[in-house]
């Protein structure tokens, strides 16, 4: 729910969002052309919170397997 918040995406965007397309280093996630309104391919990039709530979901993520 944060990070609906804090990035102003739609739940149908973030939900089809892969971690195959968050970039930490940069500092910025991809949205294929098929998850936004549009169908355009659309780089969000990630403020300190939305980096850190990222980090948190993959160090959790990290721990089922």
């Amino acid at each position: 729910m944060l990070l609906l918040l804090f990035t102003g995406l739609r739940r149908e965007e973030l939900a089809q969002l892969e971690w195959e397309h968050v970039d930490l280093k940069d500092r910025s996630f991809a949205l294929k052309s098929h998850a936004t309104k549009n169908r355009e391919e659309h780089v969000v990039p990630m403020s300190d919170t939305v980096v850190s709530i990222f980090e948190t979901l993959y160090e959790a993520r990290e721990g089922l397997y």
